[in-house]
Formats: C-alpha cells, sequence, structure tokens
C-alpha cells in the first residue's frame, strides 16, 4: 500500500478486482498458480514497481479470502515441489450455481417435465427424417441408426430442463438432433439453435432448419430485453451445440435464464472435443459424473484405409492417458497432425497458416 507515487492504494485495489473477475486469472482457465499470479502483477507494474514489491502483491493477493486454494498443481521436474493451484470465489461460484441448476432441473430431482414428446410423436419424427436422410444420401438404407435413434428417443422424451448428449464428430448427431427437432415441433414448441462460433452457428442452423444465434447474441438479448420470456419462453426448446466451447460462465449464465424462463435447454457436444476458449470443462464433469445419452459409431473415416485413425480417435476420447498419448503419436506418425518441440514454433506454424489462407482467400475475391 501507498508503494509508489505511482501506484495508488486505489490502483491496487483495482487490480484485485480484476484479477479475481471473470476477465482476470480465470478468464480462460479455471484455476492459476503463483507463477501466473506474478506475471500478471508484473505485467500490470511495468517499471513502476521493484521486484520485491511485485512478489509483495503477488502474496498479498494470494492472502485474499477472493482467493481459494484448490491443491497442489503437477510436478515440472520430478525433484520439484509441485506449485499450489488456486481459484476465486466467483469462478466456484458459477461452477456451483451451475450444477445447481443443472440438476434441480431433472425430473428425477424433483422438477416438473417440460419439453417432453410422447413416445409415437418421436417414433413418427424419426420415420420421417430417417426417409428424409435417405432421400438425400441417395442410399434406401441410410436412414437414422438404431443407436441415433435411441438417442432421439431419450433427448425428446425426457422432461428435464436442461439435459445433455455426447455425440463426437462423425457420428451423425446433426441428423439425429433434425428428428429431435421435429418431435418438438409436432407438439407445439418453438426450437432454436446456438452455438459458440458463428460459423458452427449457421451451420446449425441451416441443418436443422431452425433460427440460430451465437451464444453471446442470446445472452445479450435476454439480459437487455423488457420481458427476457419473448426472447425465450416456456414454449422455446434451444438446442446448444458444441457444448464443450461454450464457457462455464457462458453456460451458468443461460441456464439461470432458462430456469427463469421455463425454456428447455439441450446441450450437445463431444467431451474429448476442443474445449472453450474462455474458462470451461463443465460438460465433460456433467456428463461424465451424471451420464448422457451417446453416439459411438463413427460414419466419417471409413475404409479399411482410415481404420488407424478411427482407432486413434477412440483412444483421444478415452480417459487413460496412455491411450491418449498412443493415440497422438500414430496421428503423427501418419503425418495427420504436427508435432512441435515449443510453444513458440506452434503459434508461428499458426499464423503462417492463417497468412497463406487469408493470402488464398484474397486471390480467389479478386479472380471472381
Amino acid at each position: 500500500r501507498g508503494m509508489t507515487k505511482s501506484v495508488t492504494d486505489a490502483d491496487i485495489d483495482d487490480l484485485h478486482d480484476r484479477l479475481v473477475g471473470p476477465l482476470g486469472l480465470t478468464e480462460r482457465q479455471t484455476t492459476f498458480t503463483s507463477r501466473d499470479v506474478h506475471q500478471a502483477v508484473a505485467a500490470w507494474a511495468g517499471d513502476r514497481l521493484s521486484a520485491t514489491q511485485i512478489r509483495g502483491l503477488a502474496e498479498g493477493f494470494l492472502a485474499e479470502p477472493s482467493v481459494v486454494l484448490c491443491g497442489a498443481g503437477d510436478r515440472i521436474r520430478a525433484r520439484q515441489v509441485p506449485d499450489p493451484v488456486y481459484t476465486t470465489e466467483s469462478m466456484l461460484a458459477a461452477e456451483d450455481n451451475l450444477l445447481a441448476l443443472y440438476r434441480q432441473a431433472r425430473v428425477d430431482h424433483g422438477a416438473q417435465p417440460v419439453a417432453a414428446v410422447p413416445a409415437p410423436v418421436i417414433a413418427d419424427a424419426i420415420a420421417k427424417v430417417s426417409a428424409a436422410v435417405a432421400a438425400e444420401s441417395g442410399d434406401v438404407d441410410g436412414g437414422l441408426s438404431d443407436e441415433q435413434a435411441d438417442l432421439v428417443a431419450a433427448v425428446a422424451g425426457a422432461g428435464d430442463g436442461i439435459r445433455c448428449a455426447i455425440g463426437p464428430a462423425g457420428t451423425g448427431k446433426t441428423e439425429a438432433m433434425r428428428a429431435a427437432v421435429a418431435a418438438w415441433q409436432a407438439v407445439g414448441y418453438r426450437v432454436v439453435g446456438c452455438a459458440n462460433g458463428g460459423a458452427q452457428t449457421e451451420q446449425l442452423g441451416a441443418r436443422l432448419g431452425v433460427d440460430a444465434e451465437v451464444v453471446r447474441s442470446w445472452l445479450t438479448r435476454l439480459e437487455t430485453a423488457d420481458d427476457p420470456s419473448r426472447v425465450w419462453g416456456d414454449d422455446t426448446v434451444v438446442v446448444v451445440d458444441e457444448a464443450t466451447q461454450v464457457a462455464t460462465r457462458d453456460a451458468e449464465r443461460m441456464c439461470r435464464w432458462a430456469a427463469r424462463t421455463g425454456t428447455a435447454l439441450v446441450f450437445v457436444g463431444d467431451p474429448a472435443q476442443l474445449s472453450s476458449v474462455g474458462a470451461g470443462g463443465w460438460f465433460r464433469h456433467v456428463v461424465y459424473g451424471d451420464g448422457a445419452p451417446s453416439l459411438s459409431k463413427i460414419y466419417r473415416q471409413q475404409g479399411d484405409d482410415m481404420a488407424a485413425v478411427r482407432e486413434a480417435l477412440a483412444g483421444l476420447r478415452s480417459q487413460v492417458p496412455e491411450r491418449v498419448r498412443v493415440a497422438m503419436e500414430r496421428l503423427a506418425a501418419d503425418g495427420r497432425v504436427e508435432v512441435f518441440d515449443n510453444a513458440d514454433a506452434l503459434r508461428n506454424r499458426v499464423v503462417e497458416d492463417w497468412r497463406s489462407e487469408e493470402r488464398r482467400v484474397g486471390k480467389e475475391c479478386r479472380s471472381r
């Protein structure tokens, strides 16, 4: 406190508020270490404070009641003492609220059923969409599989206000969700789509034939509306695709609005796929902890020449670290993924690829 004329007590209070806030140390990860805190304080201080003063501020921050010690992290080297891992009270509150809202919305926890479609209506929707899928593929036997039909029945027939489904890439989850959408619409529900990214949202809306908006757009509309029930209502089902990419804080806000408006939320994703840019991990925790209907048969990467890829992808979804490591080594050996010695080399390649793609797109646009 009162360290220099250029750093006031008010400045320090603002720093603490920012570090524990949603744009601070838990903006993109749920936990942090003392090293992260020292780096954040040093970046904020610049040349205004000495190393001793920065250390004092960092240690003072870690002693704040709003900072919670979670445990020890991994050892970087065999003889090193693991660096303690911390989180913030606000991050824990968001996670606790999300899990509480999810469980309170479950029928087996006493919730009133919502958006539960009768079995005969579901069967009719499955038959119609299955015929449409077969016609689109030109394969008379190319309709929905039994596994997909089971997922539709489980998702559309459940009465939970918040429900999850696991659909790895290539398993036909979008085709299955087309049937679920048809079932909800058949009994009078309004179905809308949602995803974290713009391109994903457009593709989801087009494939399901519903209005779709990105997560932040829905949240902004709900939070600024005079009457949120006109944005989402008790006649609405929201299908959220690529749920792993929805940050925990955003998912918690969506669940709060769903509870307030009586809306049904259906989160669909693959817990083994990329997580959100913001602090996340909630979807993996929910589906592995409480279970969820899922798809497993991959319809992409067919043929004997793709057997190794299918095996590797199955390994990546495993919760066994050794299987994940072997899967990555197999994909790298086949040249399907690139391995870099350090983060700088990886970032340089990403930038190079981005520049190459920008030049290619620019050349195509100019030639039109």
